[in-house]
């Protein structure tokens, strides 16, 4: 998978999800920027941000799931792997 593959599926992803809270509201609009701004040089940052989110936020399982699935497709990108 290509950078503006991963950014196109998970804006796309982002813009239809549902917030189930004003936190998961906020969040999805701090990623949205980030996904938006999206290089390769800033991926590390992006990993930190979801991994942050996934461990301490207080944000309902398919929110999780969500950024889950984002770690693991930043895993499969051709730009990441060394």
């Amino acid at each position: 998978m290509k950078l503006y593959e991963f950014r196109t599926k998970y804006m796309t992803k982002l813009a239809l999800y549902q917030p189930k809270n004003d936190r998961e509201k906020e969040l999805v609009s701090e990623l949205m920027i980030k996904l938006n701004n999206l290089r390769s040089s800033k991926l590390p940052s992006l990993v930190f941000v979801l991994h942050q989110i996934i461990q301490y936020e207080k944000v309902s399982r398919d929110f999780k799931d969500l950024c889950r699935f984002m770690l693991e497709d930043i895993e499969k990108l051709e730009s990441y792997e060394e």
